[in-house]
């Protein structure tokens, strides 16, 4: 793993950027229930056990980097 990749995150004035960590894996894998969501991002459904395994290779990964982006209003922030 990287050293220091789980720890970095961008903050703007209206968008977080964090790395995708386990305790993302469930709000994710709710997210990519979605036709839609899967059509833009050319993904195939995951089961649960699937994306916590690919968040544990993404994680793993040095060449890779996956961050998920919240909206600071829809955080309440």
């Amino acid at each position: 793993m990287m050293k220091g990749k789980e720890s970095v995150s961008l903050e703007g004035k209206k968008v977080i950027l964090v790395p995708y960590m386990k305790e993302h894996v469930p709000k994710y894998h709710e997210w990519m229930q979605d036709p839609a969501l899967l059509q833009a991002t050319g993904s195939e459904p995951l089961t649960l056990d699937q994306e916590y395994q690919m968040q544990l290779t993404w994680t793993q990964d040095p060449n890779s980097y996956l961050s998920l982006s919240f909206s600071l209003i829809l955080l309440g922030l």
